[in-house]
């Protein structure tokens, strides 16, 4: 019973079901016996979940009645910039620096590495390109399918 989740503050417990029917044991046969049980555990069941029904709704009510923070209502967008071909006059090479650079060439010396399976040269690269925000976009699996289709790279 520790499972159930409960909200926290005024509790309180639920009525214990109430045995109407009362004979002498000795007059009570098994199937009687085993009736009785399944009864009482039905009827605790449901006065529990309606228990639980209550909470809830008193704590939807609640939520109702705070107010919402504003949500953004529009997309961000996407992460990189989306270029028109036709307003470009030449094509954009991005100006790295020494510490995109750097990183890139770790991306690449993770995918060559010997001696490593390539989920974990896969891992290796994807976490280099991932430190660096202007690497972020690049998949490492289509890095190594371009290191491959060059004839120095041996996958």
């Amino acid at each position: 019973m520790n499972a159930v989740n409960r909200p926290k503050g005024k509790r309180t417990q639920t009525p214990a079901s109430i045995v109407t029917d009362v004979k002498p044991l000795q007059e009570r046969t098994s199937e009687e016996v085993r009736a009785i049980q399944q009864r009482r555990i039905i009827d605790r069941a449901s006065q529990r979940i309606e228990h639980q029904r209550k909470i809830r709704l008193e704590l939807k009510a609640k939520l109702k009645v705070q107010p919402k923070t504003a949500t953004p209502t529009a997309h961000p967008g996407p992460r990189c910039p989306v270029f028109n071909s036709a307003s470009i006059s030449s094509p954009v090479a991005p100006a790295f620096s020494q510490h995109t650079l750097k990183r890139f060439d770790m991306a690449v010396k993770g995918l060559k590495a010997q001696g490593r399976s390539l989920n974990q040269r896969l891992l290796i690269c994807h976490h280099h390109l991932r430190s660096d925000p202007v690497l972020a976009a690049i998949d490492p699996r289509e890095l190594r399918k371009e290191l491959s289709s060059q004839t120095n790279f041996k996958s």
